[in-house]
């Protein structure tokens, strides 16, 4: 009986090391996808940006040809 109960306890304890290890490595991974998620959105807004200015200028230049 003694034995069972020091095997319960043990299970107990890896049980929560687990959990806890898992919890970790998931907070990480969130982390690192919302880093990556920012990124991608750092960089679209970047390509966006650079489109609609170059569209712009295009367009300003175009018009100033056509006069």
């Amino acid at each position: 009986m003694d034995n069972t109960l020091k095997f319960i306890k043990k299970l107990v304890v890896m049980c929560k090391v687990s959990y806890n290890i898992k919890r970790k490595l998931m907070k990480n991974l969130i982390l690192k996808v919302r880093e990556l998620l920012y990124n991608v959105k750092k960089l679209l807004n970047y390509f966006i940006i650079h489109k609609i200015y170059n569209f712009i200028n295009y367009k300003m230049f175009a018009v100033i040809d056509d006069d």
